[in-house]
């Protein structure tokens, strides 16, 4: 945004700032640890899918952890980050 405004294109820089990437973005990096819904919402701006209408389901910060974990389950910089933060010796605590 500043490198727009520096090349005076504050509307340029307007449309940044009011973009959904953004708002997403400045969200999640807010606080000292996001949610999960909140890294869902910049998941989706960045691959361009709707948000969920209201009232629809979109699970538990457990649901998309044991997910996550399932899916990675072969990678060993997960492995190494799961034994040390449940002693289960790098098993999949899911």
């Amino acid at each position: 945004m500043d490198a727009y405004i520096q090349l005076g294109r504050p509307d340029l820089a307007n449309l940044v700032k009011n973009s959904k990437k953004f708002r997403r973005l400045f969200e999640l990096t807010q606080g000292p640890f996001p949610a999960i819904e909140k890294m869902r919402h910049v998941q989706r701006a960045f691959n361009g899918e709707p948000d969920p209408k209201e009232g629809e389901a979109v699970g538990t910060d457990d649901d998309w952890r044991s997910h996550m974990i399932e899916k990675f389950s072969g990678d060993a910089g997960l492995q190494e980050v799961l034994a040390r933060h449940s002693g289960t010796g790098g098993k999949s605590a899911s």
